[in-house]
């Protein structure tokens, strides 16, 4: 992009969107007022309440808006200036019902969640238009077979969100209330260089209104590597985009103390000049410079599925 491109004269634009998996208020307000005094606004999920408490489901299990000192502590995120979104409505799965009246206890306390990222369970669960059909033909099949051979992927059945005859279904919901699901994401600093269609829909996910990538680092090592003095120096002279992909919950917090190396990581982010602002406002500047949100060609969209495919076969989580 060209140096006019962002606002405020500002060389990139950096945001965050944190997936709520192991969010408590032992790890999550330490690494918050950091941000928050960095001058670094992000996006952070939420889970409106508890699910099942089994062993499977022990690696994700956070806080949830259940608790009222939990959501005293996100209402007073918001009031600073975080966005904040729906990490679908718990971790494990819910139906429409519940679906429904979580939607209505969320929007209750923060309004419209303008951004969902989807948590998905490894059981038949609600998320739309995932495993296979995040692709397009001919690789929605080729995902398929390795799913059969794969233990790390669920066969593509247990997503129903889209399905109008399972008790999953909310599509229409989905239509009528969220702007942005995230989909595919990138080992990328610079979202750009993967396509400029960040944010964009999709010929056959009628449910969804639009889509959006993001940067692969689900983790405290692998965001401080995505954050690397060079890719941080190639995000500035290109101008581009980082929306940060990534679980604050997992080990960013150790013993009540912040990893120096995320420290050192955010120090040397915010000296550049780069607007740090929440997804939602970054996703309403694209929409506005690009005049709307294209929805891609057949041929854009294989081509996208193709760079995904082959970085989720060896390398990626997400």
């Amino acid at each position: 992009m060209n140096k006019e491109f962002w606002p405020d004269g500002k060389s990139f634009a950096f945001t965050i969107i944190d997936d709520t998996d192991k969010s408590t208020l032992e790890n999550a307000p330490i690494i918050y007022n950091y941000l928050y005094s960095k001058g670094i606004l992000t996006t952070k999920s939420v889970w409106v309440r508890d699910g099942k408490k089994s062993e499977e489901y022990e690696s994700v299990i956070g806080t949830t808006l259940i608790d009222k000192e939990y959501t005293n502590w996100v209402k007073s995120l918001q009031d600073k200036g975080f966005e904040i979104c729906l990490h679908s409505m718990t971790w494990s799965a819910s139906t429409r019902n519940q679906i429904v009246d979580g939607f209505n206890f969320f929007e209750s306390l923060f309004g419209k969640s303008k951004v969902l990222v989807q948590h998905n369970d490894i059981v038949a669960n609600e998320s739309i238009y995932w495993g296979s059909r995040r692709l397009v033909f001919p690789l929605n099949y080729v995902f398929e077979i390795i799913s059969l051979f794969s233990s790390n992927i669920p066969n593509s059945h247990i997503y129903q969100g889209e399905n109008t005859d399972s008790i999953y279904f909310w599509g229409d919901i989905c239509k009528e209330k969220v702007e942005f699901i995230r989909n595919l994401v990138f080992p990328s600093i610079n979202l750009f260089n993967i396509t400029p269609n960040v944010i964009h829909k999709r010929s056959r996910t009628k449910f969804v209104n639009n889509w959006f990538i993001s940067c692969e680092a689900p983790d405290v090592t692998s965001f401080v590597k995505l954050l690397s003095n060079e890719n941080i120096e190639k995000l500035l002279n290109e101008n581009g985009l980082c929306i940060v992909y990534t679980h604050f919950g997992k080990d960013f917090v150790e013993n009540g103390i912040l990893k120096e190396s995320f420290k050192i990581a955010i120090d040397n982010l915010v000296n550049k000049n780069g607007w740090f602002v929440p997804a939602s406002e970054i996703f309403e500047h694209l929409e506005n410079k690009f005049n709307g949100i294209k929805k891609l060609t057949y041929l854009e969209e294989l081509q996208l599925s193709w760079k995904w495919l082959k970085w989720k076969l060896f390398h990626g989580t997400s």
